[in-house]
């Protein structure tokens, strides 16, 4: 019975560890999805001679 307890328990903390990590970086990614574009263009406008995009 408590080694049934604390496998529920381990799995919990585990899926609560991904689902934070996930909801972490998220956004993270969706922020620099979005601005990716804009600070290419801005670097080709700084440095002419670059080609990133």
């Amino acid at each position: 019975m408590t080694s049934l307890l604390l496998a529920f328990a381990s799995r919990l903390a585990i899926s609560a560890t991904l689902t934070l990590l996930f909801f972490l970086f998220l956004p993270l990614g969706l922020v620099i999805g979005w601005a990716l574009p804009y600070v290419l263009n801005w670097v080709q406008t700084r440095w002419p001679g670059r080609n990133l995009a």
